[in-house]
């Protein structure tokens, strides 16, 4: 069904301040009972063109500045991509919000053991009409934000860009199509009342950049072939005399600092 027309107008505010949780309940490919639709939201575009693999149609921009396509075309299970304009500049992209179905299970998260294959940023491929696509999946766990967004140079930095999903469990999520690995990127968070907050890494994060961007940087973690057979089959003893390996976490780079008023 769709959204009363007030609810609509206050989900198209709430994205134009990257304040939006929801981006899958108006983004994307949609089967309504008015009609088939797709929205797209582009801050700053031209002009916007869904391709398919015989045509390109255009997309008319609507009163909120959103570009829709309200044709008889089914796009539920077609894969699309987005030719959008910059000017003179035409970047050609695959919209993350025609994938609905990836996240629909998070039951394998309540095994700390297994976290960081799932969290973080991991390089998955998902299947849609007939075609594998490659991408990189976002997982963060942010359960007081009130909205998180994905920011890189992939989006210049832009919050408005790519708005993820609020999902169960305190978890964000969003799946980039084709995001090569070597990407940096950073969360951005808005607090419990929709107070912005700086950039935050990636904690589940596998490579990050020094001084002074700090980005954390998409990396493909199973391509690391372990050499570690003999320690992990080593006998299992309790030598005083042996050494130890101690692990630290600067937990202060995840606190948010507060001004404290007597």
């Amino acid at each position: 069904m769709i959204k009363p027309i007030d609810k609509i107008k206050s989900a198209y505010q709430q994205l134009s301040q990257a304040s939006f949780a929801d981006p899958f309940s108006l983004l994307g490919p949609f089967v309504r009972e008015q009609g088939r639709s797709l929205t797209v939201w582009m801050p700053g575009a031209d002009r916007v063109e869904v391709l398919f693999a015989d045509k390109r149609i255009e997309l008319e921009r609507d009163k909120e500045s959103a570009f829709v396509l309200a044709q008889d075309i089914d796009l539920s299970f077609t894969h699309y991509k987005l030719a959008v304009h910059w000017g003179e500049t035409e970047q050609i992209l695959d919209d993350p919000y025609q994938y609905h179905a990836l996240y629909e299970e998070f039951d394998h998260l309540h095994t700390p053991k297994q976290m960081y294959q799932h969290m973080g940023a991991q390089f998955v491929t998902v299947e849609r009409d007939g075609k594998t696509i490659s991408g990189t999946r976002f997982l963060v766990y942010a359960p007081h934000a009130s909205a998180v967004s994905l920011v890189g140079g992939f989006n210049a930095w832009d919050g408005r860009r790519n708005p993820m999903q609020r999902l169960d469990y305190g978890i964000w999520g969003i799946f980039i199509p084709e995001l090569p690995e070597g990407t940096a990127y950073k969360f951005e968070l808005k607090g419990p009342n929709g107070e912005g907050l700086p950039h935050k890494q990636d904690p589940w994060g596998f490579h990050h950049e020094q001084y002074p961007s700090f980005s954390s940087v998409t990396y493909d973690q199973t391509k690391y072939q372990w050499q570690d057979s003999a320690w992990q089959n080593r006998p299992v003893t309790q030598k005083r005399g042996e050494a130890l390996s101690f692990y630290e976490l600067h937990a202060g780079s995840c606190v948010v600092m507060r001004t404290v008023t007597s």
